[in-house]
């Protein structure tokens, strides 16, 4: 199915940023409240992919949201309905990747998941990229070509974010290794 596909794509796409996270090893609370003195961001997002099998490509929404030195979250929604297919959360000391259409997390330490994937950008340099406004920018994963909009950006604006691992009865914790082959099996 056509559908099932392009969410399964972005999902992949997500868990690429969250691999981007940092190396610091600070311990994070499970919820980041925002409080006025906070700097905040918080951004729509369209995020377009092209495959050989989708000519025109596809959009989809999403909303990045950022509490400068907590936490970065993005999340993709279906286009209609507005439901979460999948979210990413990225503090200094920890990743959390909620893939809703399989019903599986990864909550892992920054250091782990960088350590399995041999990235060396640190949360302050994801952080210095998101908090600036930006054109449109682009990248490819595994033949797929991926454009994002950032719409609406603003700052300082009321939000929270939420890094704690869902409900263990209605979701499967998988390592980091499990999720991602279960996405490339997907595709």
């Amino acid at each position: 199915m056509k559908n099932k596909k392009t969410y399964r794509l972005l999902v992949l796409m997500l868990l690429v940023m969250a691999f981007v996270g940092g190396n610091s090893c600070k311990t994070a609370k499970p919820t980041t409240q925002v409080v006025p003195q906070q700097e905040t961001i918080s951004s729509n997002l369209k995020v377009t992919f092209r495959k050989d099998s989708y000519a025109s490509g596809i959009t989809l929404d999403g909303q990045l949201r950022l509490v400068k030195d907590k936490a970065i979250q993005v999340s993709m929604r279906m286009p209609i309905f507005g439901t979460e297919v999948a979210k990413v959360v990225i503090t200094p000391a920890h990743v959390l990747i909620i893939d809703r259409l399989h019903k599986t997390f990864v909550y892992e330490v920054v250091s782990e998941v960088q350590e399995k994937l041999t990235i060396d950008l640190d949360y302050n340099s994801l952080e210095a990229e998101f908090s600036q406004p930006k054109d449109d920018i682009s990248f490819n994963i595994h033949d797929s070509e991926f454009d994002v909009r950032f719409l609406n950006f603003e700052k300082n604006k009321d939000f929270t974010i939420d890094d704690t691992p869902p409900n263990p009865e209605k979701y499967t914790q998988v390592a980091l290794d499990q999720l991602i082959e279960l996405i490339k099996r997907s595709l």
